[in-house]
């Protein structure tokens, strides 16, 4: 997890990205990914889900999407 020009970024492995991100766009709908913003260009962040830090209350906001991530780990989802 990184803060970047008012945004956090989680880095995910790269398998799993994808699908996280479909998974959570219903429920934090200000999570992006590089081939979203950019679409004309390469997804050079394959493993990177940007969230916009304005809006963003508090950790419990984000907590579902890093629990998922470590528990698909863990089982090699």
């Amino acid at each position: 997890m990184h803060l970047l020009n008012n945004r956090l970024l989680f880095h995910f492995p790269i398998r799993i990205r994808d699908k996280l991100y479909t998974e959570f766009k219903g429920s934090i709908p200000e999570i992006y990914r590089f081939k979203d913003k950019y679409p004309q260009k390469y997804d050079k962040e394959k493993n990177q889900i940007d969230i916009k830090l304005q809006d963003i209350k508090n950790l419990d906001y984000v907590k579902p999407i890093i629990d998922t991530a470590y528990k698909k780990s863990l089982h090699n989802e």
